[in-house]
């Protein structure tokens, strides 16, 4: 319900504070890769979208370490190279604006220039099946799908399950929105079908594994 306002993601921890935030460039590059998902496997190395943000290297230094993103800040408590697990990586503002540009894009002549972060999150939140990883954004699609969103408050843990035959199942613990009834069979097979056909979409080794195994 909310009209003409601009509303983004901020990138920050409890113990680093806000350290980056969205911005017409790193919104409109998400976008484009989302149409084009094979020029952000080239910055990414990988088909999963991260989070995209721009930072002030004058008040967090941000390096990239075997994958993982570490932080130096002048703080109440000063960090030095601090660690928070989040997997992810860097790009220059100059590499950033030409892939931009690249895809049709332009640029308001007082953006900062500022370099960019891309954060994948933590890899333990990383649920795996049959020797694949689902990742937290591919789950997050599912809860956002506007046929069930409503019945949810956005929360969602996933687990590697078991049948009684003791073949591996994925399992998806949702918590309901405030007031939501507790889903029918019928809503029940719903988000079920959901959630594979969103995680299908963001998942290419899980929409093979789906067309390989079925139900």
């Amino acid at each position: 319900g909310i009209d003409r306002r601009r509303i983004v993601n901020k990138y920050a921890s409890i113990d680093n504070g806000p350290m980056a935030t969205e911005t017409e460039l790193t919104m409109g590059l998400r976008q484009q890769f989302m149409h084009e998902p094979h020029r952000g496997i080239k910055v990414y190395g990988q088909e999963r979208q991260p989070s995209l943000v721009q930072y002030n290297p004058t008040t967090h230094s941000i390096e990239e370490v075997g994958g993982e993103l570490v932080f130096t800040r002048d703080h109440g408590v000063p960090l030095v190279r601090y660690n928070i697990g989040d997997n992810g990586g860097l790009v220059s503002f100059s590499a950033a604006r030409a892939l931009f540009e690249q895809g049709g894009g332009t640029l308001s002549a007082n953006h900062p220039q500022l370099p960019l972060a891309y954060v994948f999150g933590r890899s333990h939140h990383t649920a795996t099946i049959y020797g694949l990883n689902l990742y937290p954004e591919n789950v997050r699609a599912g809860t956002e799908d506007p046929r069930i969103r409503k019945y949810l408050s956005g929360k969602a843990m996933t687990m590697t399950g078991y049948t009684d035959t003791m073949d591996q199942q994925l399992e998806i613990t949702l918590e309901l929105a405030p007031g939501a009834a507790i889903p029918n069979t019928a809503l029940a097979a719903t988000m079920q079908a959901v959630f594979v056909e969103k995680m299908s979409e963001q998942n290419s080794e899980y929409r093979e594994l789906v067309r390989q195994i079925g139900k």
